[in-house]
């Protein structure tokens, strides 16, 4: 049975607790990283973006298509004036003037129907500029809802951290005053045992499983010198004997 000096037993219990408020500033830490809020924040900026962009590309596509019928009614104007010149200066046969007034009326029809399909593309056009303007909104919105929640996670990230900075200088601290042989097995027992190396055993009942011992258990502890490092038989860690301990 290893030995180790009383105070420096005792000291492993306050040891103890910095160990658990790094272990929490850890999880804390860790979980904050994960938070719902911040996935949803960055889930609705994505769905935002989505919708912003088939916007952008639904504008881009009927102003390119508004370009197109510009164009081919510009040429189509041209063909009439040509033709309409042609036919006022009544150069050609009757047969060629009259297939020139036939091509007129022809092109001003085509022409009509492409003015009427402009129409509709403006009318179509104003009707998604208006829902541009609402997506770039909610984009908007949305980086302005995760801006805010990472500022709020972002404080108490801080917060952690400085808690955590503060354990960690306490612990070092503490831990130099304790025997080295007692710190190797504390750290030992609580890497095998989710964090928990050492816990008070008070009125027979060990903290490190909240468990009654026994009465063979605390029959052979009582036999132990008060410098003998005792294990819990139930959890492994190491029981810090109170004075009312049995």
């Amino acid at each position: 049975m290893a030995k180790a000096p009383v105070e420096d037993q005792f000291r492993l219990l306050e040891l103890q607790q910095l160990d658990n408020v790094l272990d929490v500033s850890k999880r804390t830490f860790e979980q904050t990283l994960k938070h719902p809020d911040l996935a949803a924040a960055r889930e609705k900026l994505s769905e935002a973006k989505t919708v912003l962009d088939a916007a952008r590309a639904k504008v881009a596509e009927e102003a390119q298509a508004e370009k197109d019928l510009e164009h081919e009614i510009e040429t189509i104007q041209a063909r009439i004036n040509k033709d309409q010149t042609a036919l006022d200066q009544g150069n050609g046969s009757a047969s060629t003037l009259t297939n020139l007034q036939h091509e007129i009326e022809t092109l001003r029809a085509k022409k009509a129907d492409l003015e009427g399909s402009e129409l509709e593309i403006m009318d179509s056009s104003e009707k998604h500029h208006e829902e541009l303007k609402k997506a770039e909104k909610h984009v908007a919105d949305a980086e302005k809802d995760l801006k805010l929640t990472e500022d709020n996670l972002r404080i108490t990230l801080s917060e952690v951290q400085e808690r955590g900075r503060h354990a960690q200088e306490e612990r070092k601290r503490l831990a130099d005053t304790i025997d080295s042989g007692l710190l190797t097995i504390y750290d030992k027992i609580r890497a095998r045992n989710m964090g928990l190396g050492a816990a008070r055993l008070y009125q027979g009942v060990s903290e490190g499983s909240n468990v009654r011992l026994p009465p063979g258990d605390l029959a052979e502890i009582a036999k132990a010198a008060p410098d003998d490092v005792v294990l819990c038989p139930d959890s492994g860690v190491i029981l810090v004997r109170s004075e009312d301990w049995e």
